[in-house]
């Protein structure tokens, strides 16, 4: 596998990007495998994580040959496409993948396609439109390998289109340093951008009010930067509930990553509301952390509780079924099966092996 070239192309890479798995895929292909990694974007940023975080990936700057990026990225592909053994696509964006197949058919042999969807539940709800489902099938059995998060989802996949290209993948965490339950606070953090519709945090902080009194000794962190439309809601709710106002924590936007790990790392719960999610890099993280996992019923949530058995699912936007699952979690949070069983979990999410299992034979 040493001297495996792959290009992760991704035209609106920005900074921040190459701490998910627009970065961490190749970081890991790297560090681990030997890959010679390289991710091709636009300059959209000054990107600092690169010889810090990702130590080792190289980037390729796209020039802007027509101010298109599907075509700047085919004109990049027909002209360098020989140097790479791997080209790596991000998301359903049926344009770009219309890109790669061009490009493979005008070039056909030089190197293997991978899409890595972040599918969620509103793709397949499109796949109603008989051309769409159509087209992305075409485009599926052209690439090599495609990559979907969700298990649910990708069984889902499989019956649909039924490709031998389509493997479960899951995102994953590469830590630096990891921590253990014990000498944990009683708290729980959620992390996001706060007030942002679709995080729907007001769910969190209603069912936090409703469990306060029971739980006196417990505190509710919420990282990120915070929605100005959002202001209003937080006012009227410390004016409702004064007596919170020192259990619950707003940090605003944190971009030191080993800050946002102590965070993680002094904490028992995380918490996610979202209405609609693909596979958030937050589940790893938290679980990297030995975080216990309490979150709404988006399908990557089953995979890490491993369908409750390490962790709670309530269905969204139900608040009170979120408070009674938030109260059956801290009642088991010091068990030692549970923590037993979030070791065993941790593994299954570890991006070295995620990537060993599920994407080195297959490139």
């Amino acid at each position: 596998m040493i001297g495996k070239r792959i290009l992760t192309i991704f035209p609106d890479c920005r900074n921040f990007h190459l701490i998910k798995d627009v970065g961490l895929i190749p970081y890991v292909l790297y560090k681990e495998f030997g890959f010679q990694s390289t991710i091709l974007t636009y300059k959209n940023d000054n990107y600092s994580f690169l010889g810090k975080d990702i130590n080792g990936v190289q980037i390729e700057f796209l020039k802007k040959y027509t101010n298109n990026k599907y075509l700047d990225v085919l004109i990049y592909l027909l002209k360098n496409k020989k140097r790479y053994d791997v080209a790596q696509f991000y998301h359903i964006d049926i344009r770009m993948l219309f890109i790669g197949v061009f490009s493979k058919f005008f070039l056909p042999g030089c190197c293997k396609y991978h899409i890595k969807t972040d599918v969620n539940k509103d793709f397949f709800d499109s796949l109603n439109n008989k051309f769409r489902y159509r087209l992305v099938k075409y485009l599926f059995n052209q690439y090599d390998l495609v990559t979907i998060e969700s298990y649910k989802l990708y069984q889902k996949a499989k019956s649909i289109f039924g490709s031998a290209s389509l493997k479960y993948m899951p995102n994953g965490y590469y830590p630096k340093k990891t921590t253990s339950l014990s000498n944990k606070k009683n708290q729980i953090i959620t992390v996001g951008r706060i007030g942002d519709k679709n995080k729907s945090n007001h769910i969190l902080l209603e069912a936090f009010s409703n469990l306060s009194n029971s739980f006196p000794d417990w505190k509710l962190i919420l990282i990120g930067e915070i929605e100005p439309d959002f202001t209003s809601f937080l006012n009227n709710y410390f004016s409702k509930y004064p007596f919170l106002k020192e259990r619950v924590i707003l940090t605003g936007r944190i971009d030191d990553r080993e800050l946002i790990n102590t965070y993680y790392a002094a904490t028992k719960i995380f918490v996610l509301t979202s209405k609609l999610e693909g596979f958030p890099l937050v589940f790893p993280e938290a679980l990297n952390n030995n975080c216990v996992i309490v979150t709404s019923n988006i399908d990557a949530g089953y995979d890490v509780t491993n369908f409750e058995q390490t962790g709670k699912v309530f269905t969204y936007p139900n608040t009170d079924e979120l408070v009674l699952k938030l109260k059956e979690q801290i009642e088991s949070i010091d068990n030692v099966e549970l923590k037993n069983d979030l070791e065993i979990l941790k593994n299954k999410f570890f991006l070295k092996n995620i990537l060993q299992e599920q994407f080195i034979p297959f490139i």
